[in-house]
C-alpha cells in the first residue's frame, strides 16, 4: 500500500531506495510486536499514525484471542495416558521439528522483504553506490532497441533516427529520448511500469509512423546527434 499510494506512504520518507523500505518495515513490525518505534527518517503523518495504531491493535488482540482460544480448548481436553501412538515432546526429534518450523515460517515471512531492504542496502554500500546521492541523470532508466536494429534514414525529417540521444559508451545503438530531465517528467520515485514502459511504447508507435511518412509526429525535443 505504501508503494501503490506514494502520496500517503512515500511522501513521509526522507530516505529513498532500500533504506526507505527498511524504515516502513521496521515501523510496522515494531508496532505489531511491541509498543512501537521507528527510524528517524520516517516522518509521522496521519496515514502512519492511523495505520500503525491499527497494526498495534492487531498485534495485541488479534493474536491474543486465538491463543487464548487454543489454550482453553487444550485445558478442556481429557487427560489420556501415553501410548504407542503418542508423539513424545521431550525428545531431540521434537526439538528439531519445532525449531525448523519456526525458522522456516519466519524466513518465508521476512526474508523476501529483508532481501529488498537491509540486504540490498548492504550490497549497494559494498559496491560504493548510494541511491540517496544519485543524480537524476545517474538513476534514470535508459532504453535501447537491440533487435531489430533501428533503421537509419538521413534523408528523413530529424534523421537518421529521430528523438534519440547517443551515449559515449555505446556508439552503435542510441537511447530513446522518452522524457525531459529539465522538466522533471521522471523522478526516482516513479514506477517504471507507469512511465518508462508506457513512454517507450509510444515512442515505437511514432517511430513506425516516421518510417512510413518520413515525419516525426511524436512531439518533444530531439536529442543531439
Amino acid at each position: 500500500m505504501q508503494v501503490l499510494a506514494p502520496k500517503f506512504g512515500l511522501s513521509a520518507l526522507t530516505n529513498q531506495g532500500p533504506h526507505g523500505l527498511s524504515e516502513i518495515l521496521y515501523a510496522y513490525a515494531s508496532s505489531t510486536g511491541n509498543n512501537g518505534s521507528a527510524f528517524g527518517g520516517l516522518t509521522p503523518n496521519t496515514w502512519y499514525n492511523v495505520t500503525l495504531g491499527i497494526a498495534m491493535f492487531v498485534g495485541r488482540f488479534l493474536m491474543i484471542v486465538p491463543m487464548l482460544a487454543v489454550a482453553g480448548n487444550l485445558a478442556n481436553k481429557r487427560h489420556i495416558p501415553a501410548s504407542a501412538g503418542t508423539f513424545p515432546v521431550t525428545t531431540p526429534l521434537f526439538t528439531v521439528l519445532l525449531t525448523s518450523v519456526i525458522v522456516i515460517v519466519g524466513a518465508l515471512t521476512f526474508v523476501p522483504v529483508l532481501s529488498l531492504g537491509p540486504v540490498l542496502e548492504h550490497l549497494l554500500m559494498q559496491a560504493g553506490i548510494r541511491l540517496e546521492n544519485l543524480t537524476l541523470h545517474d538513476a534514470q532508466p535508459r532504453v535501447q532497441v537491440l533487435k531489430p536494429h533501428l533503421e537509419r534514414h538521413p534523408d528523413y525529417e530529424q534523421g537518421p533516427i529521430p528523438h534519440v540521444y547517443w551515449s559515449r559508451d555505446d556508439k552503435v545503438e542510441p537511447y530513446l529520448c522518452l522524457f525531459s530531465p529539465e522538466l522533471r517528467e521522471w523522478t526516482i520515485d516513479d514506477l517504471i511500469a507507469h512511465t518508462t514502459i508506457h513512454w517507450a511504447a509510444h515512442w515505437l508507435y511514432f517511430y513506425e509512423g516516421w518510417l512510413v511518412t518520413k515525419k516525426w509526429r511524436g512531439g518533444g525535443r530531439h536529442g543531439l546527434r
